[in-house]
C-alpha cells in the first residue's frame, strides 16, 4: 500500500452518499385511513420510495430503507442536523 490517497468521481461519491443514507432509520409516512373502533388507523410507506409497509418491517421491502418505528425522534433529527454540517 501506498501513502497516496484514491480521488473518486461524482458518480462515486454520489453512489456512497446514498448507500450511508439507508443506513439511517427513518419515520415512516403515516397517512390516515379512518377510524376503526374509536381508534385512528394509519397507513405507512417508506419515506424514500413509496412503497407500503408493515408495522413489522424493519426495512422497507422495496428500496431497502431502514424504518424507525420509535415514537422519538432524536436519532433522525440529529442525522438530519450532521448532513445539513456537512454541506
Amino acid at each position: 500500500m501506498g501513502d497516496k490517497m484514491k480521488t473518486i468521481t461524482d458518480e462515486e461519491y454520489l453512489t456512497l452518499v446514498l448507500m450511508a443514507d439507508f443506513q439511517y432509520p427513518k419515520k415512516p409516512n403515516l397517512v390516515s385511513d379512518g377510524y376503526a373502533d374509536g381508534y385512528p388507523m394509519w397507513d405507512a410507506f417508506c419515506p424514500k420510495c413509496g412503497c407500503g409497509l408493515e408495522d413489522s418491517d424493519a426495512f422497507c421491502p422495496d428500496c431497502g430503507q431502514m424504518i424507525d418505528w420509535s415514537e422519538d425522534d432524536t436519532v433522525e433529527e440529529e442525522y438530519n442536523k450532521r448532513k445539513e454540517e456537512t454541506k
